[in-house]
């Protein structure tokens, strides 16, 4: 059985397949800024020279489809958490992968894709920043979601009325 190739082999392998891709993608958004940007100085210096302005080049791969993540949003991981967050302060113990998608794309993104949140919410688990359960469900780790619980039981102590004795106050009085 030595000679089988394990599951986790081939998940390890597509994730780092995943992870050089999204260099790539972000590698060639850079050299698109920067042939965009020579462009725009050719068209110039040649306006000024008096020559006729050069054709230029708009992508250096054809366009997939797919979009890039805009430089201005929170990195994936901080996303993928702040979805859990939000829906562990709400009561779910936890978030599929396009469950995740359709809170990123309604707070931050609307055109992410899943393949942007699944393969990194899969490496945050590996890295034990989060929990999967046996149903598929992405969750905090207990520690966080620990801590989460402790921060709104002392929210809820600080709140006015919220004591045992002004309770019993209000019904007897």
């Amino acid at each position: 059985m030595s000679d089988m190739i394990d599951i986790e082999t081939i998940r390890r392998k597509r994730a780092d397949l995943v992870d050089q891709r999204e260099k790539l993608v972000a590698k060639i958004a850079r050299l698109e800024t920067e042939i965009a940007e020579l462009n725009v100085t050719e068209r110039t210096v040649a306006k000024l020279m008096g020559l006729t302005a050069p054709a230029t080049v708009s992508h250096v791969l054809p366009e997939t489809g797919r979009t890039t993540k805009p430089n201005d949003l929170p990195p994936m991981p901080t996303m993928i958490t702040e979805a859990l967050v939000v829906h562990y302060r709400q009561g779910r113990r936890g978030l599929t992968p396009s469950e995740i998608r359709d809170e990123i794309a309604k707070r931050y993104w609307p055109e992410v894709t899943a393949e942007a949140v699944g393969p990194i919410a899969w490496r945050m688990m590996k890295r034990d920043e989060l929990e999967k359960t046996p149903d598929g469900l992405y969750t905090l780790p207990k520690d966080k979601a620990s801590a989460l619980d402790a921060e709104a039981s002392e929210v809820t102590d600080e709140l006015p009325g919220s004591s045992i004795e002004s309770q019993s106050d209000l019904l007897n009085g």
